[in-house]
Protein backbone atom coordinates (compact mmCIF):
# COMPACT_ATOMS: atom_id res chain seq x y z
CA UNK A 1 0.00 0.00 0.00
CA UNK A 2 1.31 3.44 -0.96
CA UNK A 3 0.33 6.63 0.85
CA UNK A 4 -0.76 9.69 -1.15
CA UNK A 5 -1.36 13.33 -0.17
CA UNK A 6 -4.89 14.66 -0.74
CA UNK A 7 -4.33 18.31 0.22
CA UNK A 8 -7.42 18.03 2.45
CA UNK A 9 -6.60 19.38 5.90
CA UNK A 10 -9.16 18.88 8.64
CA UNK A 11 -9.79 20.01 12.20
CA UNK A 12 -11.58 17.42 14.33
CA UNK A 13 -12.18 16.65 17.97
CA UNK A 14 -9.56 14.34 19.41
CA UNK A 15 -12.32 11.75 19.75
CA UNK A 16 -12.71 11.61 15.96
CA UNK A 17 -11.15 8.59 14.22
CA UNK A 18 -7.68 9.03 12.79
CA UNK A 19 -7.81 5.97 10.54
CA UNK A 20 -10.75 4.71 8.49
CA UNK A 21 -10.60 1.58 6.33
CA UNK A 22 -12.63 1.07 3.17
CA UNK A 23 -12.55 -1.40 0.31
CA UNK A 24 -9.03 -1.16 -1.14
CA UNK A 25 -8.38 2.14 0.63
CA UNK A 26 -7.42 3.59 3.98
CA UNK A 27 -7.94 7.21 5.01
CA UNK A 28 -5.30 8.31 7.51
CA UNK A 29 -5.22 11.64 9.33
CA UNK A 30 -1.58 12.69 9.70
CA UNK A 31 -1.16 15.45 12.34
CA UNK A 32 0.31 18.61 10.83
CA UNK A 33 -0.54 22.29 10.52
CA UNK A 34 -2.21 23.65 7.43
CA UNK A 35 0.60 25.27 5.39
CA UNK A 36 -1.37 28.44 4.62
CA UNK A 37 -2.34 29.43 8.16
CA UNK A 38 -0.11 32.50 7.84
CA UNK A 39 -1.79 33.63 4.63
CA UNK A 40 -3.53 37.01 4.43
CA UNK A 41 -6.29 36.70 5.40
CA UNK A 42 -5.77 33.42 7.26
CA UNK A 43 -8.45 30.71 7.02
CA UNK A 44 -10.95 30.76 9.90
CA UNK A 45 -10.34 28.48 12.84
CA UNK A 46 -13.31 26.97 14.68
CA UNK A 47 -14.28 28.13 18.14
CA UNK A 48 -14.47 25.85 21.16
CA UNK A 49 -15.88 22.44 20.21
CA UNK A 50 -18.91 22.94 22.44
CA UNK A 51 -19.81 24.71 25.72
CA UNK A 52 -18.11 23.18 28.72
CA UNK A 53 -15.54 21.32 26.65
CA UNK A 54 -12.15 20.58 28.17
CA UNK A 55 -8.62 20.06 26.91
CA UNK A 56 -9.44 16.49 25.97
CA UNK A 57 -11.88 17.81 23.36
CA UNK A 58 -9.46 20.18 21.61
CA UNK A 59 -9.47 20.42 17.85
CA UNK A 60 -6.60 18.58 16.18
CA UNK A 61 -5.33 19.61 12.74
CA UNK A 62 -3.99 17.16 10.19
CA UNK A 63 -3.91 16.19 6.53
CA UNK A 64 -6.03 13.33 5.24
CA UNK A 65 -3.88 10.91 3.29
CA UNK A 66 -4.98 7.93 1.22
CA UNK A 67 -3.34 4.53 1.35
CA UNK A 68 -4.03 2.42 -1.73
CA UNK A 69 -2.41 -0.22 -3.90
CA UNK A 70 -2.03 2.11 -6.90
CA UNK A 71 -2.41 5.71 -7.96
CA UNK A 72 -5.66 4.94 -9.79
CA UNK A 73 -7.11 3.31 -6.67
CA UNK A 74 -6.05 6.32 -4.58
CA UNK A 75 -7.65 8.71 -7.07
CA UNK A 76 -10.94 6.76 -6.94
CA UNK A 77 -10.84 7.00 -3.15
CA UNK A 78 -10.09 10.73 -3.35
CA UNK A 79 -13.00 11.36 -5.74
CA UNK A 80 -15.36 9.39 -3.48
CA UNK A 81 -14.12 11.37 -0.48
CA UNK A 82 -14.72 14.70 -2.25
CA UNK A 83 -18.28 13.64 -3.10
CA UNK A 84 -18.80 12.49 0.49
CA UNK A 85 -17.64 15.89 1.77
CA UNK A 86 -20.28 17.57 -0.41
CA UNK A 87 -22.97 15.20 0.89
CA UNK A 88 -21.92 15.65 4.51
CA UNK A 89 -21.65 19.46 4.33
CA UNK A 90 -24.46 20.19 1.88
CA UNK A 91 -22.41 22.41 -0.41
CA UNK A 92 -19.90 22.07 -3.22
CA UNK A 93 -17.99 25.31 -2.76
CA UNK A 94 -14.19 25.63 -2.73
CA UNK A 95 -13.59 21.99 -3.65
CA UNK A 96 -12.11 20.59 -6.86
CA UNK A 97 -14.65 19.68 -9.50
CA UNK A 98 -14.73 16.08 -10.76
CA UNK A 99 -11.73 15.21 -12.96
CA UNK A 100 -9.90 18.47 -12.10
CA UNK A 101 -7.34 16.59 -10.00
CA UNK A 102 -5.33 14.44 -12.39
CA UNK A 103 -2.78 13.05 -9.96
CA UNK A 104 -2.11 12.74 -6.24
CA UNK A 105 1.36 13.30 -4.83
CA UNK A 106 2.98 10.23 -3.34
CA UNK A 107 4.33 10.60 0.19
CA UNK A 108 7.98 11.62 0.11
CA UNK A 109 7.76 13.25 -3.31
CA UNK A 110 8.98 16.82 -3.76
CA UNK A 111 6.32 17.62 -6.36
CA UNK A 112 3.98 20.50 -5.59
CA UNK A 113 0.41 19.68 -4.64
CA UNK A 114 -2.32 20.74 -7.06
CA UNK A 115 -4.77 21.63 -4.32
CA UNK A 116 -5.13 22.20 -0.58
CA UNK A 117 -7.87 23.39 1.72
CA UNK A 118 -8.66 23.47 5.42
CA UNK A 119 -12.06 22.42 6.78
CA UNK A 120 -13.45 21.01 9.98
CA UNK A 121 -14.98 17.62 10.60
CA UNK A 122 -13.76 15.90 7.42
CA UNK A 123 -13.22 12.59 9.19
CA UNK A 124 -17.01 12.19 9.13
CA UNK A 125 -16.81 12.28 5.34
CA UNK A 126 -14.00 9.70 5.45
CA UNK A 127 -16.28 7.33 7.35
CA UNK A 128 -19.04 7.87 4.79
CA UNK A 129 -16.68 7.31 1.84
CA UNK A 130 -15.19 4.19 3.41
CA UNK A 131 -18.62 2.64 3.97
CA UNK A 132 -19.74 3.55 0.44
CA UNK A 133 -16.61 1.97 -1.04
CA UNK A 134 -17.87 -1.43 0.12
CA UNK A 135 -21.27 -1.13 -1.61
CA UNK A 136 -21.33 -0.21 -5.30
CA UNK A 137 -24.84 1.28 -5.18
CA UNK A 138 -23.82 3.59 -2.31
CA UNK A 139 -20.85 4.88 -4.31
CA UNK A 140 -23.13 5.60 -7.26
CA UNK A 141 -25.64 7.29 -4.96
CA UNK A 142 -23.01 9.61 -3.48
CA UNK A 143 -21.61 10.64 -6.87
CA UNK A 144 -25.12 11.18 -8.26
CA UNK A 145 -26.14 13.36 -5.32
CA UNK A 146 -23.00 15.44 -5.65
CA UNK A 147 -23.79 16.05 -9.32
CA UNK A 148 -27.37 16.95 -8.39
CA UNK A 149 -26.02 19.51 -5.90
CA UNK A 150 -23.74 20.93 -8.56
CA UNK A 151 -26.62 21.46 -10.96
CA UNK A 152 -28.92 23.18 -8.47
CA UNK A 153 -27.66 23.96 -5.00
CA UNK A 154 -28.19 27.49 -3.66
CA UNK A 155 -26.16 28.49 -0.60
CA UNK A 156 -28.00 27.73 2.63
CA UNK A 157 -27.91 31.40 3.60
CA UNK A 158 -29.98 32.22 0.51
CA UNK A 159 -32.81 30.12 1.94
CA UNK A 160 -32.91 32.28 5.07
CA UNK A 161 -36.18 34.29 5.09
CA UNK A 162 -34.24 37.39 6.17
CA UNK A 163 -32.26 37.16 2.91
CA UNK A 164 -35.27 36.63 0.69
CA UNK A 165 -35.78 32.95 1.42
CA UNK A 166 -37.57 30.63 -0.99
CA UNK A 167 -39.15 33.61 -2.78
CA UNK A 168 -35.78 34.12 -4.49
CA UNK A 169 -36.16 30.77 -6.20
CA UNK A 170 -39.44 31.06 -8.06
CA UNK A 171 -39.94 29.45 -11.48
CA UNK A 172 -37.69 31.25 -13.95
CA UNK A 173 -38.16 31.93 -17.64
CA UNK A 174 -34.66 30.97 -18.80
CA UNK A 175 -34.64 27.47 -20.35
CA UNK A 176 -31.26 26.73 -18.76
CA UNK A 177 -32.88 26.92 -15.32
CA UNK A 178 -35.47 24.35 -16.38
CA UNK A 179 -32.84 22.00 -17.80
CA UNK A 180 -30.53 22.19 -14.78
CA UNK A 181 -33.37 21.98 -12.27
CA UNK A 182 -35.03 19.03 -14.00
CA UNK A 183 -31.78 17.08 -14.19
CA UNK A 184 -30.96 17.87 -10.55
CA UNK A 185 -34.34 16.45 -9.53
CA UNK A 186 -33.94 13.38 -11.74
CA UNK A 187 -30.50 12.65 -10.28
CA UNK A 188 -31.73 13.15 -6.72
CA UNK A 189 -34.58 10.69 -7.32
CA UNK A 190 -32.11 8.27 -8.87
CA UNK A 191 -30.24 8.38 -5.54
CA UNK A 192 -33.43 7.26 -3.80
CA UNK A 193 -33.62 4.35 -6.24
CA UNK A 194 -29.96 3.42 -5.70
CA UNK A 195 -30.67 3.22 -1.97
CA UNK A 196 -33.84 1.22 -2.53
CA UNK A 197 -36.04 3.79 -0.81
CA UNK A 198 -38.52 4.29 -3.64
CA UNK A 199 -42.07 2.96 -3.36
CA UNK A 200 -42.03 -0.65 -4.52
CA UNK A 201 -45.19 -2.39 -5.61
CA UNK A 202 -45.49 -5.97 -6.78
CA UNK A 203 -46.50 -6.71 -10.32
CA UNK A 204 -50.23 -6.05 -10.98
CA UNK A 205 -50.73 -4.57 -7.50
CA UNK A 206 -51.41 -0.99 -6.50
CA UNK A 207 -50.49 1.12 -3.53
CA UNK A 208 -52.91 3.76 -2.32
CA UNK A 209 -51.36 6.91 -0.88
CA UNK A 210 -52.84 8.85 2.08
CA UNK A 211 -54.41 11.37 -0.30
CA UNK A 212 -56.20 8.58 -2.15
CA UNK A 213 -53.93 8.61 -5.19
CA UNK A 214 -53.08 5.21 -6.55
CA UNK A 215 -49.42 4.48 -7.24
CA UNK A 216 -48.66 1.67 -9.69
CA UNK A 217 -45.19 0.51 -10.57
CA UNK A 218 -43.62 -2.82 -11.53
CA UNK A 219 -41.71 -4.41 -8.68
CA UNK A 220 -37.96 -3.98 -8.94
CA UNK A 221 -35.96 -6.76 -7.35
Amino acid sequence: MTRFHTGLFTMDLVSAPRLVRGAGMVFVKVPREYPHLNSDPPPPRPGPPFPGSNENDLWQTGEIMVEASSHDAALRAFNLLLASIVIASGDDFFLPQPFEIEFLIEQGSEKKRQFSTLREGLMRACVLAARASRVRSLSYAIHKLRLSYQLANPPVVDLDPSHGGPKRFLVGSDPIEHVYGANAIALAYSVIEELGFEVRVKQDETSKMPDGCVYRKPYLS
